[in-house]
């Protein structure tokens, strides 16, 4: 009969949505939930899927993980590094804009000088009119009509070629600036080809692409120190000071200053607005030596990657590798008759750094993803200074390492650092404390601002 007829996929179970960790025990489960396994020990039926299958499927799932889990991590890494350039980016601009500002203020310095002096000329010419007024008085009283008619004449004369003099003084000093601003402002910047780009086409291009946003950036600064201020929490002359030479016993300060090209006025700016921060933030907020001692030992110890004050080794390698290990033993026996380990790196090394001859860029132990990643950290924290290590298999990949130069960890004491480190103790309680509270308070602040926008450039 009909009900008789064997349905063919009556013999194929369904696979399970949640089969067992174990693949020998999910199998047996398998088949015994289909019938073909009676007892244990019994001959199973023919199998349409064997358990190496099972197997491959696992080992498959897993491989998608590691290598899902390998994707975000480097997706991490590249959003690390990117936004570390943006704030280098914004660093530079805003030093740009303070540098432009600082020439602003020179220019209308300038101007001020130049209308002080024009002033005072106008003092001493009004000083020898009162003296030719004095000296007409005089004759009136004294002298006889002829004479004071002499006096008379002469001193319309003076005063009137005075009056024309600065007249046409002042017009020719408008003409003249007038005439100079526009040979400033049309003056070539650079040619193409012959084909001249003026100074206007520069600052016109300057405003339209990075106008709106240097503006707004400006808005907010000046809208944050409003702020601040209504706070009562603006950074004084004095705490500034106190600060900055604090900061410029640092064998590198000026150096560094220097390298990012930010003049000592235009970084007390930039000091008065942090402090101004912090100030705002540590309001009603005060902590103890023992707190202030306790984030001192947070930021000293060296299994913490922020520490504050301190500083891992520093080191620069070499390095040469290679996937075969006969081929790094040829590139240690090229080094071992003398061979310059560059070339040796070009000529058997994979990595990056074989076009620069096998040099990394030096970095400090234990602060750098990429070296953590392949391995090399480890080998670093063992050499020395002109020592070398290898082969040595890291992974897939053999490597030969030198040390070209090692820097010794540096640890500041706390007498050194207890004013920075009080700092920050208070500011961490402070961001807890009183952050969102502000946030709000100056959301509310800008919205209630009265922004008055006159010019477009």
């Amino acid at each position: 009969m009909a009900e008789d007829k064997e349905d063919p996929q009556e013999g194929k179970p369904p696979r399970p949505d949640l089969p067992p960790s174990d693949v020998t025990e999910r199998w047996e489960q398998w088949l015994e939930a289909s019938g073909q396994l009676g007892t244990k020990g019994a001959s199973p039926k023919k199998d349409p899927k064997p358990v190496f299958w099972w197997f491959s499927q696992w080992w498959t799932d897993r491989r998608l993980e590691r290598e899902e889990r390998a994707r975000r991590r480097r997706e991490e890494h590249v959003a690390a590094h990117s936004q570390t350039w943006l704030q280098a980016l914004e660093e530079w601009r805003l030093a740009r804009s303070e540098r432009a500002r600082i020439r602003r203020e020179e220019k209308a310095a300038a101007r001020l000088a130049a209308l002080e002096a024009r002033e005072r000329a106008n003092a001493a010419i009004t000083s020898r009119i009162a003296g030719t007024r004095e000296a007409v008085r005089r004759t009136l009283l004294f002298g006889t009509p002829a004479r004071l008619m002499e006096i008379l004449r002469s001193s319309r004369l003076a005063i009137l070629a005075v009056v024309l003099l600065m007249a046409i003084s002042g017009l020719a000093g408008a003409l003249l600036m007038r005439a100079r601003h526009r040979r400033y402002l049309t003056g070539t910047m650079v040619a193409v080809n012959g084909v001249v780009i003026r100074r206007d086409e520069f600052y016109d291009e300057l405003v339209e692409r990075y106008g709106q946003a240097t503006l707004k950036q400006l808005v907010d600064r000046e809208l944050r120190a409003q702020f601040i201020r209504a706070h009562g929490a603006e950074a004084t002359k004095e705490q500034v000071e106190q600060r900055y030479r604090l900061e410029a016993k640092s064998p590198e300060f000026h150096a560094v200053l220097a390298d990012v090209g930010v003049t000592e006025w235009g970084y007390r700016g930039s000091l008065k607005r942090v402090l101004g921060e912090i100030n705002l933030l540590c309001q009603g907020v005060e902590v103890t030596d023992d707190e202030v001692r306790a984030f001192y030992r947070r930021n000293v110890d060296p299994r913490n990657m922020r520490a504050l004050f301190y500083t891992p080794p520093r080191v620069r390698l070499a390095v040469v590798a290679s996937p075969s290990e006969s081929q790094i033993r040829g590139a240690l026996a090229a080094l071992q008759a003398g061979q310059p380990f560059g070339a040796v790196a070009a000529r058997y090394s994979i990595h990056d750094s074989a076009v620069h001859g096998g040099l990394l860029e030096p970095y400090y132990i234990g602060r750098s993803f990429t070296n953590m990643v392949t391995g090399l950290d480890s080998v670093a924290r063992q050499l020395d200074e002109g020592e070398q290590a290898g082969p040595v298999r890291i992974g897939n990949v053999w490597w030969i390492v030198r040390c070209l130069e090692r820097k010794p960890a540096v640890t500041r004491s706390y007498d050194d650092v207890k004013d920075t480190a009080r700092i920050f103790a208070r500011l961490a309680k402070g961001i807890a404390k009183n952050k969102l509270r502000l946030d709000r308070e100056f959301v509310e602040f800008q919205r209630k601002a009265n922004i008055q926008t006159f010019a477009t450039r």
